[in-house]
């Protein structure tokens, strides 16, 4: 289960007995020591160290980005818990890779980051691997059809832009003033 270091502290708290202040962001994880609570309060893990590194953990894979060395690192924790097997440039992995480096400079954004990994790895944060296709349905807003299996990826990317991805009636519609392809 996922958790922070900093999660202590608020679990001494409540183990004392003593609410914790509102301006502490962490959680106590003495509803998940007791088997009252199962999952982790966090939908991803978050790391960071000066300049040097950036790191995503979610779903059990680990995402590293080492900016100076333009180097990324990406792990699958289920199959390979020591991490001795980087497989950021296997084909299969493309995919989740540039989802977990969306969704890593999304989380920099709401921590106040402001290192620009995007600016670093601008092929990550690019979609055109994925089979998608651009058409203006009607002035403010644009249709996108995508292949189901990337629908995860091309909403978090737009999220990210600014965009909303709305999928009703059978036809996915990107609403919002973010920059468009076609």
């Amino acid at each position: 289960m996922d958790v922070y270091l900093q999660d202590i502290m608020p679990s001494t708290l409540d183990l004392a007995g003593i609410d914790k202040p509102k301006y502490i962001e962490f959680n106590s994880l003495m509803k998940m020591a007791r088997g009252k609570q199962k999952e982790s309060p966090y939908s991803a893990i978050y790391g960071c160290y000066t300049k040097q590194q950036r790191m995503i953990r979610k779903d059990g894979f680990k995402l590293i980005a080492y900016p100076e060395a333009k180097k990324v690192l990406f792990y699958d924790l289920k199959k390979d818990p020591q991490e001795m097997n980087d497989l950021a440039d296997e084909k299969e992995y493309q995919t989740k890779v540039k989802q977990l480096f969306i969704q890593l400079v999304k989380l920099q954004k709401e921590m106040d980051d402001e290192l620009d990994l995007s600016g670093v790895y601008p092929e990550l944060m690019q979609l055109s691997d994925i089979k998608h296709e651009w058409r203006y349905v009607q002035s403010g807003s644009i249709a996108l059809n995508i292949d189901p299996d990337s629908i995860n990826l091309s909403s978090n990317f737009l999220n990210l832009v600014g965009l909303t991805l709305d999928l009703t009636k059978g036809i996915a519609r990107v609403i919002g003033s973010g920059k468009t392809q076609e």
